[in-house]
């Protein structure tokens, strides 16, 4: 029996080291897990932020280039609405890089639509009727590959995407956190 005894002893020994490795490297492995866990939840985080960001600068552009038509075409030809669009177009262009190719491939399509609508407006030699000739441009159906639209189709195009891209993401940031123990 004592002989029984020890070695039950010598094996509850064997078992609690054997155990107490096996706790530690657990531990040791949880602990890189979640390491590299928290490292790429930052760095989603933060493509998140660029992405969010990029749909709203984008959007935003061609908000201000819509908004700069329209003003044109209820009121009096003014270039210079015209060049602060232009420019705040090609200063979203940077953004292009975070968005997907859907919202890419319409704010180009929109950008060129709204570049012939001012050069259409350029073509009216008297400065008293370019805003119709705008508000006309504005107005007229274009069929494309995606349907038949007018600007203010294209525009509201724009602003779906972005819309519905945001939402994604507030989504993703509304969703109830992963337990970490």
């Amino acid at each position: 029996q004592a002989l029984a005894a020890h070695q039950v002893a010598i094996l509850r020994g064997e078992t609690s080291r054997e155990l107490a490795n096996l706790t530690a490297k657990l531990t040791a492995d949880l602990e890189v897990i979640r390491s590299h866990s928290d490292r790429s939840l930052e760095r989603l985080k933060m493509y998140l932020d660029a992405e969010k960001n990029a749909y709203r600068e984008i959007s935003g552009a061609a908000a201000t280039y819509f908004y700069s038509l329209r003003s044109i075409a209820i009121g009096k030809w003014n270039a210079e609405f015209f060049e602060t669009a232009e420019q705040r177009m090609i200063s979203a262009t940077r953004h292009l890089i975070y968005v997907e190719q859907d919202m890419r491939d319409t704010w180009m399509t929109f950008w060129q639509e709204a570049q012939l609508i001012y050069r259409e407006g350029l073509k009216e030699i008297n400065d008293d009727k370019r805003p119709s000739v705008v508000e006309a441009a504005i107005m007229k159906r274009v069929k494309a590959t995606d349907g038949s639209f007018n600007f203010r189709d294209r525009y509201n195009q724009v602003e779906s995407i972005a819309r519905r891209s945001i939402g994604r993401e507030r989504d993703v940031e509304s969703s109830p956190p992963i337990p970490t123990s």
